[in-house]
């Protein structure tokens, strides 16, 4: 069976606020109209608990985010929001697909976690769309997420590291060919990442990070704003009369200042659900719209995403499914490192847009 991080498990225990407390939010962010006819709870995170907030009488819903997982998270969003706006990336024929942040209680005065309150993006999560998406279709969609996410490299940064309030660096990274091999030979041989990996692939990995942590040099100083987990559950997707199209980006708890092939990694992760087309075309999409890749990027992400691998790995909770799917896409990889290897050029690959 393929991986699939839609069987893992949350990180943390999901919360139900009661009707009344989650009212006091809506009337604190000033929504005191009696119009409010149900709070459904979304599933698909894995930490943090959001409610679709569902308005009558013509009203549009709103989404209600808690931050059960990380506080901060709620002021990381909304000066993210800003900051896109003041750029006039929120509005008109350049805006990102995000939501626009309406209310913000970061200190968790009504439910003791912060929480945000955002406007409704119209689609479903892009995991739901894909058993219908086929071919050309899903290709034209993967192309346009490649494309989106390309323009996130609008906000660039001198330093590689975790975003905190007021989008400064609160956690630095260094650069990427050290903290790589750094953070994966003590996950190895000191964590418990190498408790759950065998004798073989420690061995196997610690090599491979030993000769090829020095092909992420080139990614130095080519730091911009990084969405930090940009997978399918994390994207909104919406049909229309002839096609599919992107209709937001979600989520942006570990916004960070990094490379762009993260993101890249994060997406083609599961690249056996989406299909060679359309991951080559998501690919095509970033590249034609201005984003940073190098001639190794295909096997930079896989080391990139090592990290997040070997991070997984290495959490003090047990989490099987997290665990299992883990373990078999770093062997993967391993698996897979001469065939990465070679410069990439950009296919023939059109979309077409309905």
């Amino acid at each position: 069976m393929s991986p699939n991080d839609a069987n893992w498990e949350r990180r943390e225990p999901r919360i139900v606020p009661s009707r009344a407390h989650l009212l006091a939010i809506l009337a604190e962010a000033g929504y005191r109209d009696p119009s409010v006819l149900e709070f459904k709870a979304l599933s698909g995170g894995l930490g943090n608990a959001c409610f679709r907030v569902v308005r009558g009488e013509g009203a549009p819903d709103l989404l209600l985010r808690i931050y059960t997982r990380n506080g901060s998270a709620c002021l990381v969003e909304r000066d993210l929001f800003l900051e896109l706006r003041r750029r006039q990336l929120t509005s008109g024929p350049a805006a990102l697909p995000i939501p626009e942040i309406l209310y913000s209680d970061p200190e968790g005065t009504r439910l003791g976690y912060p929480c945000s309150l955002m406007t409704w993006l119209p689609g479903g999560m892009l995991r739901d769309a894909l058993p219908e998406l086929r071919g050309t279709e899903a290709a034209t969609l993967f192309y346009e997420i490649g494309s989106v996410l390309a323009r996130l490299s609008v906000l660039r940064f001198t330093r590689c590291g975790q975003l905190g309030p007021g989008l400064t660096i609160i956690e630095e990274w260094g650069s990427p060919a050290d903290f790589a091999k750094t953070f994966l030979l003590t996950a190895i041989d000191d964590g418990d990442a190498g408790r759950r990996l065998d004798a073989s692939t420690r061995r196997d990995l610690r090599k491979l990070v030993e000769e090829d942590a020095a092909r992420l040099h080139p990614l130095h100083d080519r730091y911009s704003l990084i969405h930090g987990d940009f997978k399918d559950v994390n994207l909104l997707v919406a049909e229309g009369a002839r096609s599919w199209s992107l209709s937001g980006v979600v989520d942006w708890e570990f916004a960070s200042s990094a490379p762009s092939i993260v993101d890249v990694a994060t997406f083609l992760r599961m690249r056996d659900l989406h299909g060679d087309l359309a991951s080559d075309a998501f690919a095509c999409g970033f590249v034609d719209a201005g984003g940073d890749l190098t001639e190794d990027w295909r096997w930079q992400a896989r080391l990139m995403d090592l990290i997040s691998l070997c991070g997984f790995l290495n959490e003090a909770v047990e989490r099987p499914a997290v665990t299992r799917d883990a373990r078999k896409l770093v062997e993967r990889t391993l698996r897979e490192r001469s065939a990465l290897e070679g410069i990439w050029t950009r296919s023939a690959f059109q979309p077409s847009f309905g």
